[in-house]
């Protein structure tokens, strides 16, 4: 029958073997570490500013068209409705207010910023001459 031998935890060779494991694994980690391209800015210096009276462009990548509410009661029913999980607040959110349909990278000017509320006015397409409610996000250059 063979023996098996078991290193007592406790033994300094097993102790020091541990550690060289370790510190192995860490300093391997440290090269990778470095040697990885620095995260990307989401908003290089000098970006897009939301200012009112200028032109911008509507933005959701990936979506070919969505509606926006017209009224700001209607925005901000919805995105509680969203936020919280409320079909009542969405359902009200679509009753109260004419929604108008838009698509990525339409022309828009800003009329209003009021924090995460912004009203465009919209320059392009069969919309032209309208005017929504947008979050931020969905502006850029």
């Amino acid at each position: 029958m063979h023996a098996s031998t078991r290193r007592d935890p406790r033994d300094p060779s097993t102790v020091r073997f541990a550690i060289l494991v370790i510190g192995w694994w860490m300093a391997l980690a440290g090269v990778v570490t470095l040697l990885l391209a620095p995260p990307a800015a989401s908003e290089p210096g000098g970006g897009f500013r939301l200012v009112a009276g200028s032109q911008a462009h509507l933005k959701q990548p990936g979506m070919r068209s969505w509606p926006i509410p017209v009224s700001r009661l209607a925005f901000d029913s919805a995105n509680r409705g969203f936020a919280e999980s409320d079909e009542d607040a969405i359902e009200f959110a679509f009753t109260v207010s004419e929604w108008i349909e838009v698509t990525d990278r339409t022309g828009v000017r800003i009329v209003a910023i009021d924090g995460e509320a912004v009203q465009i006015e919209i320059l392009d397409g069969p919309w032209a001459g309208r005017q929504g409610w947008v979050k931020p996000r969905h502006l850029g250059p």
